[in-house]
């Protein structure tokens, strides 16, 4: 089983839920009209230096300052699943940590309500500017 449901945005992704039989369900984004396969590698290439860091003993993260004892748990790159499925279409892993497309939507809306009280004040100032002309008039 799953859902499917579509994002209003430019290119209108699918947000699809994937649900496992044994319990947990996978969310993902379906992209078209870009080309993933260089999304993935950079994924690839982030897990290598994950994999690096990890295992690097004197990974500081700044320049003269001690080294720690053991591997440095707070150095990560963080990394999500690309899958690229034809060359302008693929699947990317949802990261539900960061609201960005909640973020995205909220600064339109925001937008629109700010283009909208403007329309207002400008219709707002006509019409007084019309009202006090004819009281000058009479």
């Amino acid at each position: 089983g799953g859902r499917v449901q579509l994002l209003s945005t430019k290119t209108k992704p699918k947000n699809l839920v994937f649900e496992a039989p044994d319990g947990p369900s996978h969310t993902f984004l379906l992209k078209g009209r870009d080309d993933l396969r260089l999304d993935g590698r950079i994924m690839q290439l982030l897990q290598v230096v994950n994999g690096l860091v990890a295992s690097d003993t004197t990974a500081s993260g700044m320049r003269g300052a001690p080294a720690p004892m053991g591997p440095s748990p707070h150095l990560r790159c963080r990394d999500y699943d690309v899958v690229p499925i034809a060359p302008r279409a693929g699947l990317i892993r949802w990261v539900s940590a960061v609201p960005l497309f909640l973020i995205h939507r909220q600064r339109r809306l925001c937008q629109v309500m700010k283009q909208q009280q403007q329309q207002s004040d400008r219709a707002e100032d006509k019409k007084r500017l019309l009202e006090s002309s004819t009281d000058m008039w009479q």
